[in-house]
């Protein structure tokens, strides 16, 4: 799909809600997978402590460029020395998850957020 047949309409948000917390919303796909990653890591650089939280209740699609960003997200903190913990992860990336033979990373299951 080229840039100029992308639906205008799609978005995603990844904004700090609280100290080494921050909130993905919005569409996480292969259209907005490079914004969401770059900000995402720009809120992991930024954070201190062991700990970061990824509220991800407010994702409202998502596909396996979505997941990758989750994943990538893992692998940045792991650098850092932090853990992250994905709260509220929406159904079908908890699919994409076990499918993908990822889910214990994500710390959810399938069936579970």
């Amino acid at each position: 799909m080229s840039a100029a047949a992308m639906p205008e309409d799609v978005s995603v948000s990844v904004e700090s809600v609280a100290t080494n917390e921050f909130a993905v919303r919005g569409e996480l796909s292969f259209v907005t997978a490079a914004r969401a990653h770059a900000a995402g890591c720009a809120l992991l650089q930024r954070g201190a402590g062991s700990e970061m939280r990824i509220d991800c209740g407010g994702i409202e699609a998502a596909d396996s460029a979505g997941l990758a960003v989750l994943l990538d997200w893992l692998a940045v903190a792991s650098r850092r020395g932090m853990q992250l913990q994905f709260v509220a992860l929406p159904l079908p990336l908890r699919q994409l998850a076990h499918i993908g033979g990822v889910s214990e990373l994500l710390g959810v299951n399938a069936a579970q957020g």
